[in-house]
């Protein structure tokens, strides 16, 4: 399938929802799935940007940054996985009790707003990785619509510079 193709299947695959909600944490991969939900569904999208002490101040400006660029529907929250001590002892998974908080924090969200979905930004190269946010993702519904359509990090990139 050639690249434009996969950004049709992109589109197509969101319309098939009425709402999303996306976890946007303003890297290059949720920055761009924001952009084409927000294109997509327009006011029925949500993009989210969750804020603790893990996250630097720089990711938070570049993501208002491009939520007010592209003007995105965005709210940001503060989520509180300091708090956890299976994330603080800092092992090997703590991606997965970080990204349980978060998606915890969106279910509640997308739930409390009536929303349909919600879209995390992991795509097609971290399927072979050891990634436990993605059995967190998987636990609580999150959809990933860059796996589902089979894009890579690199055509992510090539998308968004269009």
């Amino acid at each position: 399938m050639t690249l434009e193709e996969k950004e049709q299947h992109l589109i197509e695959f969101v319309r098939n929802y009425e709402s999303a909600l996306v976890a946007f944490s303003g890297g290059v991969d949720s920055a761009l799935l924001a952009f084409v939900t927000n294109r997509v569904l327009g006011e029925r999208s949500l993009a989210v940007t969750a804020i603790s002490p893990s996250v630097s101040e720089l990711q938070r400006e570049m993501a208002q940054d491009f939520a007010g660029k592209y003007k995105l529907n965005h709210r940001v929250i503060h989520t509180q996985e300091m708090e956890d001590p299976n994330y603080t002892r800092n092992p090997v998974n703590r991606c997965y009790f970080c990204k349980t908080e978060l998606y915890t924090y969106l279910k509640r969200l997308r739930e409390d707003w009536n929303l349909e979905v919600i879209f995390d930004g992991s795509n097609v190269d971290d399927v072979g990785d050891y990634r436990p946010g993605r059995q967190a993702a998987s636990e609580k519904g999150v959809v990933s619509p860059f796996i589902e359509v089979g894009i890579n990090k690199a055509e992510i990139r090539a998308l968004s510079r269009k």
